[in-house]
């Protein structure tokens, strides 16, 4: 799953485009795109030209939800986004982009809820946590 983080981000993508990105076979491509829909990690659509052949794209809540929970999941999926400058620091991410980042949470928090909530955002640490703060909103 972490691999299809990193390549695909917030971006459609085909059957085919995943199986050459990915290097899978056909078959084990496919079951693992089954398990990632059950999972609710992707969405499947029809094409846009052909109503046969599937668009996929990954579902940014189930991914907020699982770096909230954090532990194994969080840290595959950190490791695959482009977050290395970001070594120990918060960050506030918004479909798999860094919005905002900061050495102190609080200060981060601030700047990112400054003009209201947004339930898209969710904030992490890179690396080792410093400070845990927890609120849920709504």
């Amino acid at each position: 799953m972490s691999s299809i983080i990193y390549r695909f981000g917030r971006k459609f993508f085909t059957f085919e485009e995943f199986i050459e990105l990915t290097k899978y076979k056909k078959g084990y491509g496919r079951n693992l795109l089954t398990k990632l829909k059950k999972q609710e990690i992707i969405s499947i659509l029809p094409g846009e030209k052909d109503k046969r052949k599937r668009l996929y794209k990954l579902n940014w809540d189930k991914i907020k939800q699982l770096i909230i929970l954090g532990g194994k999941e969080k840290n595959e999926i950190l490791q695959n986004l482009p977050l290395s400058k970001y070594q120990s620091e918060y960050v506030a991410l918004k479909n798999f982009e860094v919005i905002d980042h900061d050495y102190d949470l609080l200060q981060l928090i601030q700047r990112v809820f400054n003009t209201g909530i947004d339930p898209d955002i969710v904030i992490t640490n890179v690396g080792e946590p410093k400070q845990v703060l927890i609120h849920e909103f709504g």
